[in-house]
């Protein structure tokens, strides 16, 4: 009998990107990621192939949200520049808490 996946993959993604936005790519250990995922190492390496893999879908995911948002902004914008227009203030309301991390390793 096979076993069934025990995680939720894009969870474990976003939980890493959150992470990697937190930390850098370079100051997030692999010890952080088994802890922030709750798998083993053998498990994301299994998963992901390796902590490069992980990142790479990592910053995927963050893509695919980010476009999922524009859509969303051009939609209920009505024309294209006012969609964009919106868009662009939405971004303009990130907090410095919620920028990625420069000062540990960075990206």
């Amino acid at each position: 009998m096979a076993r069934s996946t025990l995680f939720n993959r894009q969870q474990a993604l976003d939980d890493a990107m959150a992470l990697f936005w937190q930390k850098g790519f370079y100051a997030t250990s692999m010890k952080d990621l088994e802890k922030t995922l709750d798998m083993r190492p053998g498990s994301i390496y299994a998963t992901f192939g390796s902590k490069e893999g992980l990142f790479q879908e990592a910053l995927a995911r963050y893509a695919e949200l980010g476009a999922g948002e524009l859509e969303k902004s051009l939609a209920a914008g009505g024309d294209p520049l006012h969609g964009l227009a919106e868009h662009v203030r939405r971004l303009g309301c990130l907090s410095d808490a919620g920028l990625p991390s420069w000062t540990s390793g960075g990206i």
